[in-house]
């Protein structure tokens, strides 16, 4: 799920200033880095995978075909990408 504007300029403040520590103090570079993966991680959206999983748990086998499931989690993920 997208995060909201607010979040994502959060999120991307965080990458900024771990990014700005790296190079200032190159001996904390891997911890800065460390910082900037889980950022990256908050701001992330799930896969067509991850979607399709959840449909195919949430939604009784009978209601969708297979490649109705996986047509659907396309949509959805590039929704969420849109």
């Amino acid at each position: 799920m997208p995060l909201p504007s607010n979040s994502q300029s959060t999120i991307d403040t965080i990458v900024d200033l771990a990014e700005r520590i790296a190079r200032s103090a190159p001996d904390c570079a891997p911890i800065a880095m460390q910082i900037i993966d889980l950022a990256r991680d908050l701001g992330g959206q799930p896969d067509q995978g991850l979607i399709q999983d959840a449909l195919d748990a949430e939604i009784s086998a009978d209601t969708f075909s297979d490649v109705e499931t996986q047509n659907a989690a396309s949509a959805v993920a590039k929704a969420l990408r849109d």
